[in-house]
């Protein structure tokens, strides 16, 4: 049986989508082993594939995740993915690491939403170099960095939930079957939130700037 101290970089996990709705696949990378200066040394990223199964695949040729489609942005990951249980990861194997493992977006600046009507404001900062700013301390309009990933940390569970949330909401299902909110306060409401209010489709972002503060019109 596997232990978390046997998990390294470019580790394939199986992704639990919630209320049994089938499984993405993703890749763990550590920063400490990225060649790109612009990772974290602390951060945990996860690289979510464009592949979908009902049921787990367990066997895929070497090489099958190569090259292949995200299906968002790299997550930063807080903790450890739980190994046993309900909604756990199940681990696969360890990949190679390959040219466009080392690619690490540039991070919206949560801080800087604006929870009020709108839900948006009209300048944004970008993380790059894990320093504010690209260059530093500078600010862009929404409409040349809404497609950014927002910068704040995940826990596997709540990768999971944002990936169920995102998966019904490109499949034109119903985003909260599958879920119960508790009274008050409730981590899946901000997910929800997040994915319905503050996030772009990947499949329609252009590839030039996928992860990359586009160009002025």
């Amino acid at each position: 049986m596997i232990k978390k101290s046997d998990i390294t970089h470019g580790a394939i996990f199986v992704i639990p989508l919630w209320g049994n709705l089938g499984f993405l696949y993703g890749k763990m990378l550590f920063g400490t082993h990225l060649k790109n200066q612009e990772a974290r040394r602390r951060n945990v990223y996860i690289r979510v594939y464009d592949y979908y199964t009902e049921k787990i695949q367990k066997d895929f040729p070497e090489s099958f995740f190569k090259g292949r489609e995200l299906f968002t942005d790299p997550f930063i990951l807080a903790g450890f993915p739980k190994l046993r249980g309900e909604n756990s990861w199940a681990f696969l194997r360890h990949d190679p690491i390959y040219e466009e493992d080392e690619f690490i977006p540039h991070y919206l600046q949560v801080d800087y939403f604006d929870k009020g009507k709108t839900g948006i404001n009209k300048e944004f900062f970008v993380l790059n170099h894990g320093k504010i700013g690209h260059p530093q301390n500078v600010a862009y309009p929404y409409y040349r960095v809404k497609h950014l990933p927002i910068h704040r940390l995940k826990s596997y569970d709540a990768i999971s939930i944002y990936l169920t949330y995102e998966w019904l909401k490109r499949n034109g299902k119903d985003v909260d079957a599958p879920f119960e909110f508790k009274e008050g306060l409730d981590p899946k409401k901000s997910i929800r939130f997040e994915v319905m209010n503050m996030t772009v489709d990947y499949r329609t972002i252009p590839k030039e700037i996928r992860g990359r503060v586009a160009p002025e019109s």
